[in-house]
Protein backbone atom coordinates (compact mmCIF):
# COMPACT_ATOMS: atom_id res chain seq x y z
CA UNK A 1 0.00 0.00 0.00
CA UNK A 2 2.88 2.61 0.90
CA UNK A 3 5.03 3.06 -2.28
CA UNK A 4 8.69 2.82 -1.93
CA UNK A 5 8.02 2.11 1.89
CA UNK A 6 8.83 5.51 3.20
CA UNK A 7 7.41 5.78 6.36
CA UNK A 8 9.02 7.16 9.55
CA UNK A 9 8.44 3.88 12.24
CA UNK A 10 8.63 6.07 15.13
CA UNK A 11 5.68 8.21 14.15
CA UNK A 12 3.98 4.70 12.43
CA UNK A 13 4.07 3.78 15.98
CA UNK A 14 2.95 7.17 17.79
CA UNK A 15 -0.59 7.97 15.62
CA UNK A 16 -1.20 3.66 15.60
CA UNK A 17 -0.90 3.60 19.54
CA UNK A 18 -3.07 6.89 19.84
CA UNK A 19 -5.51 5.79 17.90
CA UNK A 20 -6.12 2.40 19.48
CA UNK A 21 -6.13 3.98 22.93
CA UNK A 22 -8.71 7.36 21.79
CA UNK A 23 -12.08 6.27 23.41
CA UNK A 24 -14.12 8.90 21.18
CA UNK A 25 -12.01 7.29 18.34
CA UNK A 26 -12.72 3.79 19.18
CA UNK A 27 -16.25 4.38 19.83
CA UNK A 28 -17.43 6.72 16.41
CA UNK A 29 -15.04 5.40 13.87
CA UNK A 30 -13.50 2.04 14.64
CA UNK A 31 -16.14 -0.21 16.15
CA UNK A 32 -18.64 1.18 13.11
CA UNK A 33 -15.33 0.21 10.53
CA UNK A 34 -15.11 -3.07 12.44
CA UNK A 35 -18.88 -4.50 12.14
CA UNK A 36 -19.28 -3.30 8.53
CA UNK A 37 -15.76 -5.03 7.57
CA UNK A 38 -17.02 -8.03 9.50
CA UNK A 39 -20.61 -8.03 7.66
CA UNK A 40 -18.53 -7.84 4.19
CA UNK A 41 -16.29 -11.07 5.54
CA UNK A 42 -19.57 -12.81 6.24
CA UNK A 43 -20.84 -12.19 2.98
CA UNK A 44 -17.70 -12.96 1.27
CA UNK A 45 -17.20 -9.41 -0.52
CA UNK A 46 -14.33 -8.30 1.98
CA UNK A 47 -11.47 -6.28 -0.53
CA UNK A 48 -8.23 -5.28 1.56
CA UNK A 49 -7.74 -2.73 -0.57
CA UNK A 50 -11.55 -1.17 0.10
CA UNK A 51 -10.37 -2.05 4.22
CA UNK A 52 -7.29 0.11 3.80
CA UNK A 53 -9.49 2.76 2.45
CA UNK A 54 -11.94 2.82 5.54
CA UNK A 55 -8.75 2.53 8.01
CA UNK A 56 -6.73 5.30 6.24
CA UNK A 57 -10.06 7.17 7.06
CA UNK A 58 -9.51 6.41 10.97
CA UNK A 59 -5.76 7.22 10.56
CA UNK A 60 -6.64 10.59 8.96
CA UNK A 61 -9.10 11.15 11.80
CA UNK A 62 -6.20 10.29 14.45
CA UNK A 63 -3.85 12.45 13.27
CA UNK A 64 -5.94 15.35 13.02
CA UNK A 65 -7.03 15.10 16.76
CA UNK A 66 -3.61 14.14 17.63
CA UNK A 67 -2.50 17.20 15.54
CA UNK A 68 -5.32 19.35 17.66
CA UNK A 69 -4.38 17.89 21.17
CA UNK A 70 -0.13 17.94 20.72
CA UNK A 71 0.70 19.75 17.80
CA UNK A 72 0.22 23.16 15.61
CA UNK A 73 -3.59 21.90 15.00
CA UNK A 74 -2.19 20.33 11.41
CA UNK A 75 -2.00 16.61 12.44
CA UNK A 76 -1.39 15.93 8.85
CA UNK A 77 1.42 17.77 8.68
CA UNK A 78 2.97 16.28 12.01
CA UNK A 79 2.59 12.57 10.10
CA UNK A 80 3.11 12.24 6.19
CA UNK A 81 0.98 10.78 4.05
CA UNK A 82 2.29 7.39 3.95
CA UNK A 83 3.13 7.44 8.05
CA UNK A 84 -0.68 7.38 7.59
CA UNK A 85 -1.31 4.81 5.17
CA UNK A 86 1.03 2.34 6.75
CA UNK A 87 -1.00 3.19 10.23
CA UNK A 88 -3.85 1.86 7.86
CA UNK A 89 -2.30 -1.41 6.96
CA UNK A 90 -1.52 -2.22 10.17
CA UNK A 91 -5.07 -1.43 11.78
CA UNK A 92 -6.28 -3.44 9.17
CA UNK A 93 -3.85 -6.22 9.64
CA UNK A 94 -5.18 -6.24 13.31
CA UNK A 95 -8.20 -6.35 12.63
CA UNK A 96 -7.87 -9.30 10.46
CA UNK A 97 -5.92 -11.04 13.01
CA UNK A 98 -8.91 -10.20 15.50
CA UNK A 99 -11.35 -12.03 13.09
CA UNK A 100 -9.68 -15.25 12.88
CA UNK A 101 -9.27 -15.51 15.39
CA UNK A 102 -12.56 -14.98 16.73
CA UNK A 103 -14.18 -16.97 13.66
CA UNK A 104 -15.78 -13.56 12.43
CA UNK A 105 -17.63 -13.04 15.60
CA UNK A 106 -15.50 -10.00 17.39
CA UNK A 107 -18.86 -8.07 17.76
Amino acid sequence: MVKNNVYNEEQVSELKMYIENDGDIYSSQSVPTYKNLQTKLQKGTYQKEKADISFKRIADTGATKYGKEFGNDNGKQIFSVNDRKEVAKRLREDFEVEEKATNNNMF
